[in-house]
């Protein structure tokens, strides 16, 4: 389906409601208020990135048919939000693309860009292209080796998807290496035990 691109959101996600023969009572089931869907169709609202992923779906249209290229005109945070909602939906492709075009701005906050090498990392994780998520995440954690500027539970998380991608590649030893390298007494620390022991196991 294409659209005007001189559409706003609110009459585009308007428009689609109505072709695809979806009251706003029926949209809003279980998802949000009628007086909501009412204020985003008037662009007046302009809801989180999941709750357009949940429009989309009771729609059954692809999320980005939904808000267009306006998603560009967004605020950073917003997204970023939008490519990890891409990923959870599995649509790799534009969830690249985003990150793509966003780390291509000059005025992205050095957290942001953190935010979006994770990203980057855990759609190649969810696409199972581990030898990607290798090259991504060795350098950036030996970087935060010397830097130390991420929080505790977002480390934790990289370590995590680090030695997943070794353990999934059939390597061992790194992936005993990574997950041996948190400590099992921090509460942020919590790594996938069985997966633990599967590693060790394949080590003896």
């Amino acid at each position: 389906m294409l659209l005007d691109a001189k559409f706003t959101i609110g009459q585009r996600f308007k428009h689609i409601r109505i072709e695809k023969g979806v009251s706003q009572a029926q949209l809003v089931d279980g998802i949000c208020s009628i007086a909501v869907v009412s204020q985003i169709e008037c662009d007046r609202k302009y809801p989180s990135a999941e709750l357009w992923g949940k429009l989309a779906d009771k729609l059954g249209v692809p999320l980005r048919e939904l808000i267009g290229m306006q998603e560009k005109q967004m605020e950073v945070s917003f997204q970023i939000d939008m490519v990890r909602v891409y990923i959870d939906k599995a649509d790799h492709t534009h969830a690249l693309e985003l990150i793509d075009e966003l780390e291509q701005r000059a005025d992205l906050l050095e957290h942001q860009r953190i935010e979006l090498l994770i990203c980057r990392a855990e759609c190649y994780r969810t696409a199972r292209v581990f030898e990607k998520v290798v090259e991504l995440l060795v350098p950036f954690l030996q970087n935060q080796q010397i830097r130390q500027n991420v929080e505790d539970v977002v480390l934790c998380d990289t370590y995590n998807k680090l030695g997943n991608a070794h353990y999934w590649l059939n390597d061992f030893e790194k992936a005993y290496f990574v997950f041996n390298s948190l400590d099992p007494d921090d509460v942020h620390f919590k790594i996938s035990n069985c997966r633990c022991w599967n590693t060790l196991g394949n080590r003896g």
